[in-house]
């Protein structure tokens, strides 16, 4: 889960995350972006996250310092 405190924490500015569920390395819950809070989902095992915007959904891959892939 590093990977995804990271990720919000190196956000200008910062995403907060409010964490919903957590099952072994899968975490789900919402991510504020702006104005908006956006259902996240987040596999620690393949560190990847998923933004799930309806249409727009994003797949992000994360490396272990939370950068973007």
């Amino acid at each position: 889960m590093k990977p995804l405190i990271l990720w919000a924490r190196n956000r200008t500015p910062r995403y907060t995350l409010r964490l919903l569920h957590r099952e072994g390395e899968q975490v789900s819950g919402l991510v504020r972006i702006g104005e908006a809070w956006i259902p996240f989902r987040y596999d620690g095992a393949r560190r990847e996250l998923a933004l799930d915007e309806g249409e727009e959904r994003r797949l992000i891959r994360l490396n272990e310092w939370g950068w973007e892939e």
